[in-house]
Protein backbone atom coordinates (compact mmCIF):
# COMPACT_ATOMS: atom_id res chain seq x y z
CA UNK A 1 0.00 0.00 0.00
CA UNK A 2 1.39 3.44 -1.02
CA UNK A 3 0.65 6.14 0.43
CA UNK A 4 0.53 9.67 -1.74
CA UNK A 5 2.48 12.20 1.28
CA UNK A 6 5.05 8.90 0.87
CA UNK A 7 5.35 9.39 -2.63
CA UNK A 8 5.29 12.99 -3.18
CA UNK A 9 7.70 13.75 -0.19
CA UNK A 10 10.19 10.97 0.24
CA UNK A 11 12.34 11.06 3.08
CA UNK A 12 10.89 13.89 4.17
CA UNK A 13 9.66 14.03 8.17
CA UNK A 14 6.26 16.04 6.65
CA UNK A 15 4.08 15.52 9.03
CA UNK A 16 0.69 17.64 9.38
CA UNK A 17 -2.44 16.43 11.43
CA UNK A 18 -4.98 18.18 8.88
CA UNK A 19 -3.53 16.52 6.09
CA UNK A 20 -5.38 13.19 5.52
CA UNK A 21 -3.03 10.41 4.02
CA UNK A 22 -4.75 9.28 0.41
CA UNK A 23 -3.61 5.46 -0.89
CA UNK A 24 -2.65 5.92 -4.50
CA UNK A 25 -3.33 2.40 -5.23
CA UNK A 26 -7.48 3.81 -4.59
CA UNK A 27 -7.10 6.28 -6.68
CA UNK A 28 -5.73 4.00 -9.65
CA UNK A 29 -8.78 1.49 -8.77
CA UNK A 30 -10.94 4.04 -9.30
CA UNK A 31 -9.64 5.11 -12.44
CA UNK A 32 -9.57 1.51 -14.05
CA UNK A 33 -13.35 1.56 -13.04
CA UNK A 34 -14.13 4.76 -14.92
CA UNK A 35 -11.62 2.61 -17.64
CA UNK A 36 -14.12 -0.56 -17.49
CA UNK A 37 -17.14 1.74 -17.08
CA UNK A 38 -16.64 3.84 -20.53
CA UNK A 39 -15.67 1.27 -23.15
CA UNK A 40 -18.10 2.72 -25.37
CA UNK A 41 -16.90 5.91 -25.06
CA UNK A 42 -13.53 6.40 -26.39
CA UNK A 43 -12.83 10.13 -25.16
CA UNK A 44 -12.95 9.12 -21.69
CA UNK A 45 -11.29 5.88 -21.88
CA UNK A 46 -8.43 7.98 -23.42
CA UNK A 47 -8.62 10.20 -20.44
CA UNK A 48 -8.64 7.48 -18.17
CA UNK A 49 -6.17 5.63 -19.67
CA UNK A 50 -3.83 8.87 -19.69
CA UNK A 51 -4.24 9.48 -15.93
CA UNK A 52 -3.47 5.93 -15.41
CA UNK A 53 -0.19 6.12 -16.95
CA UNK A 54 0.60 9.21 -15.18
CA UNK A 55 -0.83 7.57 -11.52
CA UNK A 56 1.40 4.96 -12.05
CA UNK A 57 4.78 7.08 -13.22
CA UNK A 58 4.31 8.77 -9.61
CA UNK A 59 3.53 5.50 -7.82
CA UNK A 60 7.00 4.15 -9.48
CA UNK A 61 8.75 6.99 -8.75
CA UNK A 62 9.20 8.07 -11.99
CA UNK A 63 7.97 11.39 -12.02
CA UNK A 64 7.00 13.92 -8.76
CA UNK A 65 3.79 15.45 -8.09
CA UNK A 66 3.96 18.88 -7.85
CA UNK A 67 0.57 20.08 -5.22
CA UNK A 68 1.25 23.67 -5.79
CA UNK A 69 0.40 26.30 -3.58
CA UNK A 70 -2.35 25.15 -1.16
CA UNK A 71 -5.83 26.57 -1.47
CA UNK A 72 -7.11 28.29 1.40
Amino acid sequence: MTKLKEVTFPGIGYEDSDVEEIDIDYILHDVMIIKAESLKDRKIFNYASYIETQLLKIKNREATLDLGAPLK
